[in-house]
């Protein structure tokens, strides 16, 4: 499973080299396409799509309040899955539209998952992205947000199975120089399962911790 989600990472980071090593490499003596020139110019007049949705999670992050683990991981997932949609659309669907759909269903998808209360704020907002695009376009950012909400959902399984809301089972041990909670009643020791959460690139949460203290 490790392995599984490491190469699939790497092979995603890989895709995004490729693309832009292609992208530099046109030949400049051919005739550009006019069509493409309107999609350009589309693209460049409006902001990033994936800031504007990361500005949309971090007001969530303040309404909400989750600690900083989770909210550093729902970052994470989401920055995941706008990449692989924005990759994705870029090969099937070469056009800006589509990759504007691409995050904003990938998106919409990830922070549904993470903000379940919001979650009908969030498809509002790709509604409204589309509603504000001429109709000759909306289709074309329709066709990406379907392939973003698939991609959005691959990253929501990654997510469900990194053993983030596993329950803890255990008892708090004792003993000279181990943590100790002295209020009443005791305060239980906050997210005693992180250590083994799924990482994406170490082999496991310990790979690289130090040695215990002296006694």
């Amino acid at each position: 499973m490790l392995g599984k989600r490491r190469r699939s990472l790497a092979l995603l980071y890989s895709a995004l080299a490729a693309t832009t090593f292609l992208a530099g490499c046109g030949n400049d003596t051919v005739a550009p396409d006019p069509a493409a020139r309107d999609d350009a110019a589309f693209t460049h007049r409006k902001p990033l799509a994936a800031l504007e949705w990361n500005q949309l999670a971090l007001s969530m992050i303040e309404k909400h309040k989750p600690n900083q683990q989770a909210a550093l991981r729902g970052m994470a997932y989401l920055t995941l899955a706008q990449f692989g949609a924005a990759d994705a659309a870029q090969r099937q669907a070469p056009k800006p539209i589509a990759t504007l759909g691409a995050i904003a269903g990938a998106s919409a998808v990830v922070l549904a998952y993470l903000y379940p209360a919001d979650a009908a704020a969030f498809d509002a907002e790709v509604r409204t992205r589309e509603a504000a695009l001429a109709p000759g376009r909306q289709a074309g950012f329709r066709a990406g947000e379907s392939l973003g909400r698939a991609v959005g959902a691959k990253a929501v399984a990654l997510a469900r199975s990194d053993r983030f809301d596993a329950p803890w089972t255990g008892t708090v041990p004792s003993g000279p120089g181990i943590w100790f909670s002295s209020t009443v009643p005791p305060t239980p020791p906050a997210l005693p399962m992180l250590g083994l959460v799924e990482p994406f690139f170490m082999s496991s949460g310990n790979q690289f911790r130090p040695a215990a203290p002296p006694a």
